[in-house]
């Protein structure tokens, strides 16, 4: 699975295409970390701008809540159960501020850990949480974990570890890293519930390992951007500052205006990141109606990528594409016509004949249906819809 904030310089195409007319209906804004690792904020019903290999991306995300309350570092309200550390606030890259835990006295526990962020709700039998956040590291490695049962951690060396336990007892777990400048990672985990757990709290340790203990006087461990959410990867940033929080979806559209009438064209680039449903959309253009449609999507159970034309509520046409997963780029070029579908996704040849139903289609969406469902995280770096 490739997931990524985006970082590093910005190597613009010398031609990126957009369709002209491009708006994101989006009730709340959000966050998105662009191609210089900046990470900006986004006022609602705005386009929200990622980075794809480098380039400028369209950044598509699914509505999600973070569950940890307290995403602000707020050291007045965090609760040390150790009296060889303190809680202090520190600077940070790419949050603008963080919690720093440091080590100040050798003790009889010798541990060092803090409680930062209750948690909104518990953990409920077979929904999937991924828990994150920004962390860096002087002198030890950082740890934080959800007591329901989910941690991770950054060794010294920075090597990462994580686990489960309670209400994910045997769960199946992924995780990872991602840096983000300045000595900066951004840690995670999923797991699925096996069990429930009331809600709890969020864990800091000044310290890596399963059990962080001995972590030397004079070291020092920084948080920032704690966030809990349901689904398989972490998203972008969703602060919170005593409750939890929700960012809308992002619903990108434009309208079509070149003349589609014996055929339309699609090209762009994409990259989709993880899924919510089995059928989530790379991009779909339509007349408004769902049964007059022509998609991209994602079959999750086929585990493949499938291009289709729907009239009149009947499927016309269908090619499946399967040398691309989940977190593979998509460079996209496809004629969709009454004919059938012709052309190209990352250079392989990709066609279908069809049956004759084709509706001129008015709408472009880039990872939306009709019906507002989109994908839990997608990047467009170029989209370009045309006549044949």
């Amino acid at each position: 699975m490739r997931i990524g904030l985006g970082l590093g310089i910005a190597m613009q195409k010398v031609h990126p295409l957009f369709i002209p007319g491009l708006s994101n209906a989006n009730l709340t804004g959000g966050y998105a970390v662009n191609c210089a690792g900046s990470l900006l904020a986004y006022a609602a019903n705005t386009l929200r701008w990622g980075c794809l290999d480098g380039q400028r991306a369209v950044l598509v995300e699914a509505g999600v809540t973070n569950l940890a309350m307290q995403s602000d570092p707020n050291p007045d309200g965090v609760v040390l159960y150790d009296a060889t550390v303190t809680a202090t606030l520190s600077a940070v890259s790419v949050t603008g501020a963080a919690l720093r835990i440091a080590r100040t006295t050798t003790g009889i526990t010798n541990r060092g850990y803090a409680l930062t962020s209750n948690i909104a709700s518990g953990a409920v039998v077979g929904s999937k949480y991924c828990l994150s956040a920004f962390v860096r590291s002087t002198g030890t490695g950082a740890k934080f974990q959800w007591n329901a049962g989910l941690q991770v951690w950054m060794e010294p060396s920075g090597s990462i570890g994580s686990s489960v336990y309670g209400a994910f007892n045997g769960s199946a777990v992924t995780s990872g890293s991602i840096y983000a400048g300045d000595g900066w990672y951004l840690l995670w985990i999923a797991a699925t519930a096996t069990g429930s757990a009331t809600a709890g709290y969020i864990w800091l340790h000044g310290g890596g390992g399963l059990w962080p203990w001995n972590n030397p006087v004079g070291s020092s461990a920084e948080y920032a951007g704690a966030q809990l959410e349901i689904g398989a990867i972490p998203t972008s940033r969703i602060y919170t500052s005593g409750a939890a929080a929700t960012r809308a979806a992002d619903l990108v559209t434009a309208p079509i205006t070149a003349d589609v009438s014996g055929g339309v064209r699609v090209r762009g680039t994409f990259r989709m990141e993880a899924v919510t449903g089995g059928y989530d959309r790379v991009f779909q253009v339509d007349d408004g109606n769902n049964d007059d449609r022509i998609a991209l999507y994602r079959d999750t159970v086929a585990g493949s990528f499938k291009a289709e034309v729907y009239s009149a509520g009947v499927s016309q046409v269908v090619a499946a594409y399967s040398g691309a997963g989940i977190g593979d780029v998509l460079d996209v070029d496809l004629i969709f016509s009454a004919s059938g579908i012709s052309g190209t996704i990352n250079g392989d040849v990709v066609s279908a004949a069809g049956s004759g139903g084709y509706t001129p289609p008015t709408i472009a969406r880039i990872g939306a249906a009709v019906s507002g469902s989109v994908p839990a995280r997608l990047l467009c770096s170029e989209f370009l819809v045309t006549g044949v």
